[in-house]
């Protein structure tokens, strides 16, 4: 079977461990985890009935858009994924981090002129922001090719936590 991607499901029942169609093992999995494993396996085992929905596709060339995942999932992501790299030309593996932002500087030219306008007697130039929208945020994964070294950034979508799982 053809391999095509990552497939973001949501778990019915626990596994302790999931052979794949590659015959790779996966896992474990408790019960009502959310985890990124292999499409064809997804499928798999929504034949199956232990998956309750497949909710975004991880493609190899293109961000994730329209996901319908809630924030309030837990999210297990495998350190190793197989996606096309544009300086290989192919389908190589890539390890995966989580993105951080790097720190913030206070000589950059925006941090100066934000510094200038709240400067001086008076009320506040800027409104102080009370309410959050936003209870999470996107999440950004780096993966970086194994063959090359080239690094590519994927938006994962909007997460309480994403915790990165070993595959056998």
């Amino acid at each position: 079977m053809r391999f095509r991607g990552w497939q973001l499901c949501r778990l019915r029942r626990g596994f302790p461990v999931l052979y794949s169609v590659r015959l790779v093992t996966i896992g474990p999995f408790s019960q009502f985890d959310v985890a990124a494993i292999p499409r064809s396996d997804a499928e798999e085992l929504l034949r199956r009935g232990g998956l309750s929905t497949l909710f975004v596709r991880i493609n190899g060339g293109k961000n994730i858009k329209g996901g319908v995942l809630s924030c309030g999932y837990f999210v297990k992501f495998p350190k190793v994924v197989r996606v096309y790299c544009p300086r290989c030309n192919a389908y190589t593996e890539h390890t995966v981090t989580i993105y951080s932002h790097g720190k913030r500087r206070n000589l950059a030219e925006g941090q100066r002129r934000y510094l200038r306008k709240l400067k001086g007697y008076g009320s506040s130039r800027k409104p102080k922001q009370k309410r959050f929208a936003k209870t999470t945020k996107k999440i950004v994964v780096k993966l970086q090719c194994r063959q090359c070294g080239y690094v590519l950034m994927r938006t994962v979508g909007r997460l309480k936590k994403l915790e990165l799982a070993e595959t056998r």
